[in-house]
């Protein structure tokens, strides 16, 4: 079994009990629709400051469990759709419902493909917009 270093506990511990160490602290069992409540509230907070706000990978903030420094930017970059060819983070995706992965997609997180916009009249909900109409530059008319 490989071994890594632990320094913590200054000496060689295997991968397995090093995951087991990891999956027994009680951080990152925060269940998947506390943390989107939570990020929803946030962006709504945020973007009535400043509407073009988008949550960045550092980006950290006070959560309702608890936690005064929760990273909710690694949170959403660690289940993110543009990052979906990364083996963790599909398996994170796929224990979501379809519901969540949505509400997830649609926060307005800088490594996201497209730009998102506020849904209409819902308070903290995002959505990508749909597509727009293209102009060409010699005739100046719209395409659709």
């Amino acid at each position: 079994r490989p071994k890594v270093w632990n320094p913590n506990l200054a000496c060689w511990v295997t991968e397995e009990r090093q995951r087991q160490r990891i999956d027994a602290l009680p951080y990152g069992h925060i269940p998947v629709d506390d943390a989107l409540d939570a990020l929803e509230v946030e962006v709504a907070r945020k973007r009535q400051a400043d509407p073009g706000w988008r949550l960045s990978s550092r980006y950290e903030m006070a959560a309702p469990w608890g936690d005064r420094r929760w990273m909710a930017g690694h949170w959403v970059m660690n289940r993110s759709a543009d990052r979906e060819n990364w083996k963790a983070i599909r398996a994170k995706r796929a224990k979501m419902t379809e519901r969540q992965r949505q509400r997830l997609d649609a926060l307005p997180y800088v490594g996201a493909a497209a730009k998102q916009v506020p849904l209409g009249g819902a308070a903290g909900v995002y959505q990508p917009p749909g597509p727009q109409p293209q102009t060409t530059e010699a005739e100046g008319l719209r395409l659709h």
